[in-house]
């Protein structure tokens, strides 16, 4: 097919998150030139093994981050799938034990609303692990992590994940509504 060349004007942030997952996925990355600040080393243990994991081993990996840094991300457990799996979300912000400031902003991310959406669980965590490995060695992602409260929820449809594994593709829940309204399939 040939090589194909991109021409992209990126954050560090961004050259940081996407370049690896790119290189453990085969894609060749040359001639990076971030804009705005020099790229910092990622943490690539977590993507030694790249799979799709499963909702036990999501739970996991945000008990791990909550365990590594634990003033600045803590799992909150905010109900239940109608199959009876936790739905989860990984707050992360300075002192995170302590009440939020009143007017610090709040930004939510969501990922997995639809079974077969298995990628933004992925990313999600990543984001996490990139955030937090990173907060006091980059002054980008300290400052959006010192003036935000951001919460991370890599799943909404854990039922759906587990079906989508099993059967066809899938992109409602188990009621056979479509998460993100009310309508079949």
């Amino acid at each position: 097919m040939g090589d194909v060349k991109l021409s992209l004007l990126v954050s560090a942030i961004a050259i940081n998150c996407c370049l690896s997952v790119l290189t453990v996925y085969g894609f060749t990355v040359q001639n990076v030139n971030p804009v705005g600040g020099d790229s910092h080393d990622v943490d690539e243990s977590f993507l030694q093994q790249p799979h799709y994991r499963g909702n036990n081993e999501l739970l996991d990996v945000l008990a791990h981050l909550q365990k590594d840094y634990p003033e600045l991300a803590k799992v909150h457990t905010i109900g239940q799938s109608l199959e009876g799996r936790p739905l989860t979300v990984l707050e992360i912000r300075p002192n995170v034990n302590r009440p939020r400031p009143l007017l610090m902003p709040m930004f939510k991310y969501v990922g997995n609303m639809h079974g077969d959406e298995t990628v933004g669980r992925e990313l999600l965590l990543y984001l996490a692990q990139y955030l937090l490995a990173n907060y006091g060695r980059d002054p980008e992602v300290s400052t959006l992590v010192n003036e935000t409260a951001i919460y991370l929820m890599p799943t909404m449809n854990p039922d759906g994940y587990e079906r989508s594994k099993v059967s066809r593709i899938i992109r409602i829940g188990v009621t056979y509504c479509s998460l993100h309204g009310n309508v079949r399939g």
